[in-house]
């Protein structure tokens, strides 16, 4: 990550040194996700508090990894998670309109694997 004065520096967002940054917004919000599974998303302030933003998931659900793809300039956060329920996995879609403090599903029905990016 470049810092104001343009040096690089060193990000590992939630003490994750194999994080990938997905989104940035105009304010330069920023949300990613760790590589591994047993990752979680993040989001980034501008003043560089960082602050994890987890998928919990359904009934029943065990959550292996939350996303975070993206962020608009008004704050909504949209991403996926991937999981197991029972003998199942699959792919939820989500998004949080309050820094990951409530995050809503998204699925189309029928469909097990459900994934969000913005473009």
């Amino acid at each position: 990550m470049r810092s104001v004065g343009g040096t690089a520096v060193r990000f590992q967002p939630l003490g994750n040194p194999d994080a990938n940054a997905n989104g940035i917004n105009n304010a330069g919000v920023v949300v990613g996700a760790g590589n591994a599974f047993g990752t979680g998303g993040y989001l980034r302030a501008t003043d560089g508090t960082v602050t994890a933003v987890d998928y919990v998931g359904l009934a029943g659900d065990v959550i292996l990894k939350t996303n975070a793809t993206d962020v608009n300039n008004a704050g909504l956060i949209i991403g996926h998670a991937i999981g197991q329920n029972g003998p199942d996995f699959f792919g939820r879609g989500w998004y949080s309109a309050d820094a990951g403090a409530s995050i809503a599903t998204i699925t189309r029905p029928g469909e097990q694997f459900t994934y969000v990016w913005a473009g």
